[in-house]
C-alpha cells in the first residue's frame, strides 16, 4: 500500500488531488462561503498542478479557444475544433476587459 502523504504512482496522485480539490470548493459552500472566480482559479490551478497541463496561465481566465480530447471518429487532417470531443463555450470578449 502507498503512502498517502506520498503517492508515488501519477494515478494516485490525480485521485488524491481530485478529492483535495472537491473537498475545497465544497466544505467553504456548506460553511456559508460564496465560490468566487478566484476561487475557481485557485480550484483549477490545484487540478493542473505537477501535470502536463501545468503552465504560466494556470488557474487564469483563458482568452483563446479551448478543446479538449479528439474524437475517436476523426481524421489525421483534422485539426482542433473540428476533432476535438468537447469544446467548451468561450466568455464574450468585452466580459474580459
Amino acid at each position: 500500500m502507498e503512502d498517502e502523504s506520498d503517492p508515488s504512482s501519477v494515478n494516485l496522485r490525480e485521485i488524491f488531488t481530485y478529492v483535495e480539490v472537491a473537498d475545497q470548493s465544497v466544505l467553504p459552500v456548506q460553511a456559508g462561503r460564496p465560490l468566487t472566480v478566484g476561487r475557481f482559479g485557485d480550484l483549477q490551478s490545484m487540478l493542473v498542478n505537477r501535470t502536463p497541463a501545468e503552465g504560466p496561465d494556470s488557474g487564469s481566465i483563458r482568452t483563446i479557444q479551448v478543446v479538449i480530447g479528439r474524437r475517436a471518429d476523426d481524421r489525421a487532417t483534422m485539426l482542433g475544433v473540428k476533432a476535438a470531443r468537447f469544446v467548451p463555450s468561450g466568455a464574450c470578449s468585452s466580459s474580459l476587459r
